[in-house]
């Protein structure tokens, strides 16, 4: 709390100084990075990414909202989150339509290698825009083969093209990389350098480094996200780079399935059975271990403010433009969101 009064003394520091002419606007603009936020709407009474952004708008500069969906046809389905847009819109937040493919191939595909499809897939985004009063869209398609390569890129060239003509923004969150390689089938779809010609920026989505069907380990490891940032910057300008950040865990067991955890679940769990949590100085990012009512073995491994704190200190040394958070509701604590302001405000 401490450090959205220092914010706003700050603001009116500027404002102030702005006026007066001894602090010129484009000083004045640099202050913040840019904080996206990824929201959610998974039935009419989830209200958890609402919640986060009016309890955290003068920290967020931009949401996604992540309702909506796109087939092989080009045909987009989905909900629209109107209160999410209403409060963006009042506080001032840039609101973006998220459009994913629900992680399928071969609708991809399909929707890739169709100029037809394509050219659908263009007209239905900019209807939702404007019927939603959206301010732009970032693109999610994942699960894109290596082949597609060049018409994932056409495609982005040609929704670019068609929103600027209207003034909307357009960026993609892309899976990570540290090289690009035909052989490194599940992320050579994305071509970076050619796709960031067209874009805004790129939001790298620097988590799951770990995941549900792999072994236990760090969502997203300060080693591993460094080497992703380094080979994007190759290619792509740092101020066109944000860097994605996941503010979940995953709960392994010894036997069953892996689940995904909130921040606010996996603080739960160690109370619960009176874990203690071990900040891995290797990977900066904590842990825990217990054992459930049935004696089976579990480990979680998420991020909290600690963690975040060695990502951010990344976009700074770097001079990324900033971050992208997936997603609100996962209900980080105070001080997570302290470390933004802190950080990035400066």
């Amino acid at each position: 709390m401490k450090y959205r009064l220092l914010r706003k003394m700050i603001t009116l520091f500027l404002m102030v100084s702005v006026l007066f002419g001894t602090f010129s606007y484009a000083e004045a603009q640099t202050v913040k990075k840019e904080v996206l936020g990824f929201t959610v709407k998974y039935n009419k009474s989830d209200v958890s990414s609402y919640k986060v952004m009016n309890n955290q708008s003068e920290t967020l500069t931009s949401i996604a909202v992540a309702t909506h969906v796109v087939d092989g046809l080009g045909t987009i389905r989905g909900t629209s989150a109107k209160e999410q847009i209403t409060l963006a819109n009042e506080r001032n937040l840039n609101a973006m339509l998220m459009i994913g493919n629900e992680f399928n191939r071969k609708n991809a595909h399909k929707l890739l290698n169709s100029k037809t499809n394509r050219t659908r897939f263009v007209k239905n985004t900019l209807a939702i825009l404007i019927k939603d009063h959206y301010k732009g869209v970032n693109i999610d398609i994942e699960n894109v083969q290596g082949s597609d390569r060049n018409v994932y890129t056409k495609l982005i060239k040609e929704l670019a093209e068609a929103l600027k003509l209207k003034g909307y923004s357009l960026s993609v969150s892309l899976q990570p990389k540290t090289a690009d390689h035909p052989l490194l089938t599940w992320n050579y779809a994305y071509d970076y350098k050619a796709v960031a010609k067209y874009v805004d920026y790129l939001l790298i989505m620097t988590y799951d480094e770990h995941y549900k069907s792999s072994l236990p380990g760090s969502v997203a490891s300060i080693g591993w996200v460094k080497k992703v940032i380094a080979y994007t910057k190759t290619v792509v300008p740092a101020d066109k780079i944000l860097l994605g950040i996941g503010s979940y865990g995953y709960d392994w067991s010894t036997k069953g399935k892996t689940v995904s955890r909130s921040y606010e679940e996996s603080m739960k769990l160690a109370k619960k059975y009176k874990a203690k949590i071990v900040f891995d100085r290797v990977t900066k990012t904590p842990n825990f271990t217990y054992k459930d009512g049935k004696g089976v073995r579990h480990i979680v491994w998420f991020e909290n403010a600690q963690s975040l704190s060695y990502k951010l200190d990344v976009v700074n040394a770097e001079n990324l433009k900033g971050i992208g958070i997936w997603r609100l509701g996962h209900n980080q604590d105070e001080q997570y969101w302290d470390m933004i302001n802190s950080k990035l405000s400066k």
